[in-house]
């Protein structure tokens, strides 16, 4: 993310993973309508992209704790099956019907977990996933929307995706969920000259997912 005071070039942060998301989610107006002072770029990267040292806030999903000159945890990602309402209006809740159902679907997944599907399945008891087809997706907005217009069954990252549930345009298809070792970090960029603006906003992004830590 950059950061930058009014009237200079817009601020700037880079998010992996996360940059698609915010774009397209009405989480970040809040900080920037209550700091009109400060104008906010997101540069969304692809998880294996290399981070821009010019940033002044980096968000980044790994195992790992990142070194930098200030760091925080955000939360856990996890991840559970969720499909368009209407994939499901004939399929009851039990746990066998949800099960074929999955295995006579095109599943979806970020190309960067090729393998949370099956992890997935083990963890919630299906013995043999052997789904029709499997179509691995480069963002998680491509993976919402293709579930959202009923391309197949997504299994989509959360909390970053909740908004997706919340008004119902995806429904989730299991209650188990896959938790993860990777965790989304927040840090503050060494050789960001706007320590106040990235403090600012740093502190912003642990208040808003305190819930999820």
């Amino acid at each position: 993310f950059f950061l930058h005071p009014h009237p200079a070039k817009p601020d700037s942060s880079t998010s992996r993973g996360l940059g698609d998301v915010y774009k397209r989610q009405p989480h970040i107006n809040e900080f920037t309508s209550a700091n009109r002072e400060i104008d906010l770029n997101i540069e969304g990267l692809d998880v294996e992209g290399e981070l821009n040292s010019e940033a002044d806030i980096t968000v980044v999903l790994t195992r790992k704790t990142p070194k930098a000159r200030k760091v925080a945890r955000l939360f856990p990602i996890s991840y559970m099956p969720v499909c368009s309402p209407s994939r499901v209006k004939d399929v009851g809740s039990e746990d066998e019907a949800v099960f074929n159902l999955i295995n006579n679907s095109t599943l979806m997944l970020h190309k960067a977990r090729p393998y949370a599907w099956h992890q997935w399945a083990e963890n919630a008891g299906l013995s043999k996933l052997n789904p029709g087809k499997i179509i691995f997706v480069d963002s998680m907005f491509a993976l919402a929307r293709a579930a959202e217009q009923g391309v197949g069954i997504a299994l989509l990252p959360l909390p970053v995706s909740q908004d997706w549930l919340n008004t119902g345009s995806l429904i989730p298809l299991h209650t188990n969920h896959l938790v993860t070792e990777d965790f989304y970090w927040i840090l503050i960029n060494g050789n960001s000259s706007r320590q106040r603006s990235a403090l600012l906003f740093f502190q912003w992004m642990l208040d808003k997912f305190q819930k999820y830590r």
